[in-house]
């Protein structure tokens, strides 16, 4: 099993739809059909169609509770980060430069954290 997942039409960004397919298979044999998620981010209800979507396999998913959010976080930020790089060298509007730069530090920074994590300290004795 796998979960539908889009990128958000505001922010660019990877997101869930929280629906969960046998596989992605599964899903690409599926009539079309239309779907909407809620994205608190935008604070909006995003609608979208299948070829809009794609399933997240059920591994990256296993390994993601193992590891603490680690793997499926860490290919969002990725997947994120490559979409913003992509804007950026062809976006000529300034606002809309600023607004890519800004989401491109953030996924940046949320990466980074994935990648080194605070050390927990030890409660002094």
């Amino acid at each position: 099993m796998g979960t539908i997942m889009i990128r958000c039409p505001n922010t660019g960004r990877v997101i869930s739809t929280g629906n969960v397919v046998a596989s992605a298979v599964a899903f690409r044999s599926m009539a079309v059909f239309f779907g909407r998620t809620y994205r608190p981010h935008c604070r909006v209800k995003h609608e979208w169609f299948a070829k809009d979507g794609w399933v997240c396999e059920p591994d990256i998913a296993v390994l993601d509770l193992q590891h603490n959010g680690g793997v499926m976080d860490r290919t969002i930020s990725g997947l994120n980060i490559e979409h913003y790089r992509r804007k950026l060298a062809t976006e000529q509007d300034e606002t809309t430069r600023q607004t890519l730069m800004r989401l491109l530090a953030e996924e940046q920074t949320k990466l980074a954290a994935l990648d080194y994590p605070l050390e927990r300290k030890q409660p002094s004795a």
